[in-house]
């Protein structure tokens, strides 16, 4: 319970014998307990039955269990959390893939070669740190690739495709 603690969705966990409860770091503008909700549910998919409780995923398994099984449900609890931090990075993705679409980063990188974030600053004429930002969370999400020797940024091609066409039937702006 307490390697689970340290997963980037978890806050904190706390037990006694059986009973157990990892604290979930609750979300932002979010009601109390969503964070926790969606946990518990992605731990019911992965065959993991808990109660939440505020912003805590309690357990509270059978007497019974033996130590394979408690193993089987951590590793099935640490998927849950996997899945629940891949579909917020995926919502953040989406966000960020929005904003460069509608100012028009993407199309400042779809000539194919690598700039540096003054560049973009430069040809965007956006605001150096949310430029910054934006570039470091798409190289994150693996929109963009980045040269640390050169300190440059690069859109492949097949995502210039998509993301940088404006006039084309293939465009998701």
């Amino acid at each position: 319970l307490a390697e689970l603690a340290k997963h980037p969705v978890a806050h904190s966990s706390r037990g006694i014998g059986l009973i157990g409860a990892l604290e979930i770091k609750p979300w932002t503008d979010a009601k109390p307990g969503d964070a926790a909700l969606a946990v518990a549910d992605a731990a019911l998919e992965a065959g993991v039955i808990t109660r939440n409780i505020g912003e805590a995923v309690c357990f509270c398994p059978p007497l019974i269990i033996t130590a394979v099984q408690i193993n089987d449900m951590f590793e099935s609890m640490r998927q849950a959390l996997d899945k629940v931090f891949r579909d917020m990075a995926g919502a953040m993705a989406a966000g960020m893939v929005y904003v460069g679409v509608k100012t028009g980063l993407f199309h400042v990188l779809a000539n194919g070669k690598a700039v540096t974030a003054p560049e973009v600053v430069k040809a965007s004429k956006l605001q150096s740190r949310y430029v910054e930002e934006w570039l470091k969370g798409m190289v994150a999400a693996g929109y963009l690739d980045y040269d640390p020797a050169a300190q440059t940024y690069a859109l492949p091609e097949e995502h210039a495709y998509f993301l940088a066409s404006e006039d084309t039937d293939h465009f998701v702006g």
